[in-house]
């Protein structure tokens, strides 16, 4: 018997199993698929209210607007998260602001000693561009900058080479100081390279069920076996239907992002990452490769890739780029798991208090994974309650 099992082998249940080891615990890991699930971006963001175009589409909604990116609008479940959801960013919060970063630069530091062990994976705290095509936008930003401001710096627009293939219309852009980047693939495949050098064990199964007893949690049913754990950690994204066997219900809603690579010339090659603020794309290049990233297609619980989403989703940036052509393109798409609230659920189950859960990271699974994942590690090794782990208390979104 193992001291714990991972269900789920995305990033989150990676670290998991990466802290697993780091106390000197047997772990297996469980999951129906054994592809890469980087279903986090290549970059961090630390700065959660410079990005509000989801929240503009929830305005226009309101309004009775048109827009693409909600789906399955009938769905009464999916409009009480999105009351939820509204709320809550129409009350800024200066608290998530703060605890975003604290953990954020946890994870920071986790990532800069974690190359030495696993291998490099190019995490580069470099900065990236805010880009603004609404003047009005632009100039609420800016009276918001301090002089010589440590998180924000005013990025000179005339010099097209740090923009790329973003040509026109730009009314200015802000260097957030304090976002990185990192090549999530490569962190995927050397985190679980190095959890296979260390002995844990890789298991391709769907869990279906949970074997409860007096004492909690005395296994997980998969449709192919049976597995035994003194710990159980619950890292499976956006799937709500295990843990409703257990009476549990959080506020999750599925959605999707597309990533579009494809070859490009160091003409059109942003020289940092981009955020286009009005549209919620986020651009890279690396190695020859231009890399967009939509915003997301909230409710969509399917893998499939929309390519009429696609094509509407670069619509909307044409007007403002130079002539670029989808060379030797690739597409993928990207389930996410969101919380009403923009915080992650991680803790005990409150019944059953060996099954711990670690989710709902929205765009955020590589800003936050690395130091939430060691938190609920360090609380399984010293048997901390939810109750009395400060971090759960402040950032969780189990009691929000």
């Amino acid at each position: 018997m193992k001291d714990v099992v991972v269900i789920g082998s995305g990033i989150s249940g990676l670290f998991s199993a990466y802290w697993c080891v780091k106390n000197s615990l047997s772990v297996s890991v469980v999951s129906k698929s054994q592809k890469p699930e980087t279903n986090g971006l290549n970059t961090l963001n630390l700065f959660l209210g410079a990005h509000r175009s989801l929240f503009d589409e929830v305005l226009k909604f309101a309004r009775g607007d048109g827009f693409v990116g909600f789906k399955n609008l009938a769905d009464k479940a999916f409009l009480n998260w999105l009351l939820k959801f509204g709320v809550n960013q129409t009350r800024p919060s200066k608290k998530l602001e703060i605890l975003t970063r604290r953990y954020g630069l946890k994870s920071y530091e986790i990532y800069q000693n974690l190359a030495s062990e696993i291998g490099e994976f190019e995490f580069e705290n470099r900065g990236e561009a805010l880009v603004f095509f609404d003047d009005k936008k632009y100039k609420f930003m800016l009276e918001n900058i301090k002089f010589n401001d440590e998180n924000f710096e005013i990025l000179d627009i005339r010099d097209e080479n740090t923009l790329g293939l973003v040509k026109n219309g730009v009314k200015g852009a802000l260097n957030l100081k304090k976002n990185a980047r990192l090549d999530a693939q490569k962190l995927y495949e050397n985190l679980k390279a190095f959890l296979e050098r260390s002995g844990v064990t890789f298991v391709t199964d769907e869990i279906v069920d949970y074997e409860v007893g007096a004492d909690g949690v005395r296994s997980v049913i998969g449709r192919l076996g049976r597995y035994e754990a003194s710990s159980f950690i619950q890292a499976s994204g956006d799937d709500k239907n295990l843990v409703k066997k257990l009476g549990v219900n959080f506020d999750l809603i599925s959605a999707k992002i597309y990533e579009v690579s494809f070859e490009a010339n160091e003409d059109i090659s942003p020289k940092m990452p981009l955020m286009i603020d009005d549209f919620g794309l986020n651009i890279d290049a690396k190695n020859g490769l231009v890399n967009i990233v939509t915003k997301p297609q909230i409710n969509a619980k399917d893998a499939l890739v929309d390519i009429k989403e696609i094509n509407e989703n670069l619509a909307k940036l044409k007007p403002y780029t130079s002539f670029f052509e989808l060379k030797n393109p690739t597409f993928k798409a990207k389930n996410l798991a969101f919380t009403p609230n923009s915080l992650p659920i991680f803790g005990r189950d409150e019944s059953y208090k060996n099954l711990l859960y670690i989710s709902g990271f929205g765009l955020n699974e590589s800003l936050f994974a690395p130091c939430v994942s060691q938190i609920l590690t360090d609380m399984i090794v010293r048997g901390v309650s939810n109750e009395n782990s400060d971090d759960v208390l402040l950032f969780s979104g189990i009691y929000a």
